[in-house]
């Protein structure tokens, strides 16, 4: 239990933290100084948050990087991205359409600050289609709109939104459309995350507000900042939040632990010890949850149902028409070449009648969104068990708890078997 900030306890505690510090005189095997006013901004130029260039740098040529996977990997991105490595692929050369700031991540008022000192007494570019700005929270939008920070970001020609997901998660119709590039502030870019085939690039929320103003990405240092006010809360005492969420605390007993039919296994699915049936290889770096089974498809609760949704922009020429239909029955026209839907993968396809079982993958499998629906959908097909070098951890225990089987193979011996793994004990 944290104390409220009136009590004894927490000006104990904080004469505590302080004498926890380095001792005077104290020398230490090295010594690191980083002057963070050098370090230019980054931006992402792939379709994973660690795909990063600093905005006066280039996108990365792929034929740099030793390691196979990430080679496939930088080469699948800059060809969902629709951009070119070096000379031709500088950062701060690449127009946008549209700019999306704040929703949970960068919504704070702190951030509306910030894309406010941009945007005072500037307009946003002719190209610019849209710029939507969405408060963290309903606080954060009366408090921003206490200080004017809205009237700033209307007149500049921003939209002032209420608080929610919006284009983050593109559920609604605030989402790209295909090829479009969108400067954004949210943290996730995977391919079709802010809409299918919508190309978009993570930045801060300031460094988005210069997108706007500019039409391409733009380092913001190079812009002149108008000052805005950044008034405090009279009166409040130290650790307000704690104090305001703690008073009435008491302490927990801790989580209640029932035990269960083990019998049972998970989502009612029967437990298994020999799996046979055709391995698939899907040879894609950093699958996830949103290519698993994209957005439009989370409108159900139902652990059945979803296998035709499961790598549905992979699978489906038009995965929004087979999305609204919610059936592919008579609407779906497939990619021929998607591996699931090969022939010698599809259901019913292999030696034992059983079809594909098992799906061999990429490093980093099911990273993204923590969404359930991911295992489900691709239980749904009748896989029942991923190998893949590595998992994200949330998406790895999805799995067991819905009866699907995630291995972790080394590199060399997930390339080694994708052809020919047909059994696991």
């Amino acid at each position: 239990m944290v104390p409220a900030a009136d009590h004894p306890d927490w000006a104990a505690a904080k004469n505590y933290w302080r004498e926890l510090a380095t001792d005077a005189g104290a020398r230490f095997d090295k010594e690191v100084h980083i002057a963070a006013e050098d370090i230019a901004p980054t931006v992402t130029w792939g379709t994973s948050p660690e795909h990063t260039a600093p905005i006066n740098g280039v996108v990365p040529d792929p034929n740099d990087e030793a390691d196979p996977a990430k080679k496939a990997a930088y080469e699948r991105a800059l060809g969902y991205m629709g951009l070119e490595a070096h000379v031709k692929g500088r950062i701060d050369a690449i127009e946008v359409d549209k700019v999306f700031i704040g929703s949970c991540t960068n919504g704070r008022i702190e951030d509306i600050r910030a894309v406010a000192a941009v945007a005072k007494g500037r307009t946003i570019a002719p190209n610019i289609k849209e710029a939507l700005v969405v408060p963290g929270s309903g606080l954060v939008r009366e408090q921003a709109e206490e200080e004017g920070l809205h009237t700033i970001l209307q007149d500049a020609g921003f939209d002032w939104r209420q608080p929610g997901c919006s284009m983050c998660l593109a559920m609604n119709p605030d989402k790209l459309g295909d090829k479009e590039r969108c400067a954004s502030t949210s943290n996730r870019n995977f391919e079709g995350r802010q809409g299918a085939g919508g190309r978009t690039h993570l930045c801060s929320p300031a460094m988005a507000a210069a997108a706007a103003v500019t039409g391409r990405l733009s380092d913001v240092r190079e812009l002149e900042l108008s000052e805005i006010p950044t008034p405090g809360v009279a009166g409040a005492p130290e650790s307000a939040l704690l104090s305001g969420l703690n008073n009435d605390a008491v302490d927990s007993a801790g989580p209640v632990i029932r035990d269960v039919d083990a019998s049972s296994g998970g989502a009612g699915m029967p437990e298994f010890t020999n799996l046979k049936g055709v391995t698939a290889p899907l040879d894609i770096q950093n699958v996830d949850t949103d290519m698993i089974i994209p957005k439009e498809y989370l409108k159900t609760i139902k652990k059945t149902g979803l296998g035709f949704a499961a790598f549905a922009e992979l699978r489906y020429q038009n995965p929004v028409e087979v999305a609204k239909a919610g059936t592919p029955d008579g609407v779906a026209v497939e990619v021929d070449d998607f591996v699931l839907n090969r022939p010698e993968y599809r259901e019913r396809a292999g030696r034992d009648g059983v079809g594909t079982r098992i799906l061999v993958a990429g490093d980093n499998f099911g990273c993204g969104s923590s969404r359930e629906h991911a295992p489900w959908s691709i239980s749904g097909m009748g896989i029942r068990c991923i190998v893949s070098s590595s998992f994200a951890d949330i998406f790895h225990s999805n799995c067991m708890k819905n009866g699907m089987l995630p291995v972790r193979a080394r590199n060399s011996a997930r390339n080694s078997r994708r052809n020919s793994f047909s059994a696991l004990v």
